[in-house]
């Protein structure tokens, strides 16, 4: 299908092997009794349930998804962990994907910008200096390692 998204769609990762959503069980294994582990056993955007449920719901959507396009658990996944990798908080919108903000990464401890949320636009504005060939560097927002890991596949060091 065509899409004026399908460029932004065409450049993201189709693996994501450091979120733990798509960890082998032995990697699994290994987060048993921390808190990343309580995360994953709880609410999140790709808990199994829910992704189960969605999968019924767009298999009995003939009229939205055509019949050669499967959307199981997998696909479901996958667009999960793009949204809780990359989206942003919008007050005009909710969660939205933003192409270009999507490429800065982050540092909690030292970023050269913040996003401003304006209601019908999403402001990146220099809150320091840039070195010409410096990564420009984002905060995320404030949250703990576990979370990092679990929607980002990332630590703030």
């Amino acid at each position: 299908v065509e899409s004026k998204w399908r460029p932004y769609l065409d450049l993201l990762p189709r693996q994501f092997p450091t979120m733990p959503l798509w960890f082998t069980p032995a990697e699994l294994k290994l987060l048993r009794g921390t808190s990343v582990d309580a995360l994953l056993s709880g609410q999140h955007i790709a808990n199994s349930k829910d992704l189960r449920a969605m999968a019924a719901w767009c298999a009995s959507k003939s009229d939205l998804f055509p019949s050669h396009v499967t959307i199981g658990i997998d696909e479901l996944r996958w667009a999960a962990s793009v949204v809780a990798s990359r989206a942003f908080d919008s007050s005009a919108v909710g969660v939205a994907l933003v192409p270009f903000a999507d490429a800065l990464n982050h540092s909690g401890a030292n970023p050269h910008t913040r996003m401003r949320d304006g209601g019908q636009q999403l402001t990146f504005t220099a809150e320091r200096g840039i070195a010409k060939g410096e990564e420009v560097m984002n905060t995320y927002g404030e949250h703990g390692n576990a979370q990092w890991l679990l929607n980002g596949g990332f630590i703030d060091r």
